[in-house]
């Protein structure tokens, strides 16, 4: 059974507790989702909170055998309460994110490919966005592709963007070494 069908079973029998996910090979942690009376009220899961890490977790353990999802009921009181979403707005935000995803994995870079900031742009004074920035920034400490991926707070799609939008203003440059 996956996260979303829990999520949906909670939903008709108004469970209150946590749904944690776990690795399988070994019981680690990974993050756990809370539901209040079968709404679903906070998530965390690698390094995230909210709803992003809630979308991130649904993505994540579908069609994946590498996680335990274990529900233990649990009095959750409003101050673990971040958002409030029910069964209907999240089967209908995450067909809206799995559509944004696939049609940016495509143009996703290959993860052993090693990204450097141009020089150039900097005195270009071309324009960017805070996300882009935030991007730039990782890519001076963590060059690799994969690691961008992993330490950014947002969805896969949107780091895609990201840099693809940083490559046409010419602000990133692929190292082959």
């Amino acid at each position: 059974m996956n996260l979303l069908n829990i999520i949906e079973e909670h939903s008709i029998v108004q469970f209150s507790g946590r749904v944690n996910v776990l690795l399988k090979k070994n019981k680690q942690f990974v993050g756990a989702i809370l539901v209040e009376n079968g709404v679903v009220v906070s998530a965390n899961y690698s390094g995230r909170n909210g709803k992003r890490a809630l979308y991130a977790l649904l993505i994540e353990t579908e069609n994946n055998s590498d996680f335990l999802l274990v529900s233990e009921p649990e009095v959750i009181d409003s101050t673990h309460e971040v958002f409030r979403i029910k069964i209907e707005n999240i089967k209908k935000e995450l067909s809206e994110l799995k559509e944004k995803y696939g049609k940016s994995k495509e143009l996703r870079p290959p993860d052993n490919i090693k990204m450097v900031v141009n020089p150039g742009f900097i005195n270009s004074g071309v324009n960017i966005n805070k996300h882009e920035f935030e991007v730039l920034k990782l890519i001076s400490d963590y060059n690799k592709v994969e690691d961008i991926y992993k330490r950014l707070p947002y969805y896969e799609f949107e780091i895609t963007n990201f840099l693809v939008s940083l490559k046409k203003k010419n602000a990133i440059l692929i190292n082959n070494q």
